[in-house]
């Protein structure tokens, strides 16, 4: 993340007035896990994708612990599925890769939700992912 050097470019406060010599700081992008009676499977289901930040296509990585119905979704940050990427698909236990063409999504952050449902439990884990 990074802001083009431009003189148009200034960071102000409340008062819109400009704060001379601002630095902009952000936070590492962190993960996380939710589910039930997930007790010996956290830490086993992973998400990631490369590149992140991303322009053309990122591939997102994925292991499930467990057979089950897998989805995987891009939400915006008010909660709206922009798109499904792995659509209620039965997949076994392990590790998969697909990758997503950035045809549909405009530059911002979103979250990638990957759910595994094994009629036992529901697990669900979120990552934050930048288009650009």
């Amino acid at each position: 993340f990074a802001l083009a050097s431009d003189p148009l470019n200034e960071l102000a406060d409340g008062s819109y007035d400009v704060i001379p010599n601002a630095e902009l700081v952000m936070d590492v992008i962190h993960t996380s896990m939710t589910g039930f009676d997930n007790y010996f499977l956290s830490g086993q289901m992973t998400l990631e994708n490369h590149p992140n930040p991303f322009t053309q296509s990122t591939t997102f990585s994925y292991n499930i612990p467990v057979n089950g119905t897998v989805t995987l979704e891009i939400h915006d940050l008010t909660g709206n599925l922009v798109k499904a990427v792995v659509e209620e698909v039965e997949q076994h236990a392990g590790y998969y890769q697909v990758v997503l063409q950035n045809g549909t999504l405009q530059p911002g952050v979103y979250m990638a939700r990957l759910k595994l449902d094994n009629n036992n439990d529901l697990l669900m884990k979120t990552i934050k992912i930048i288009s650009r």
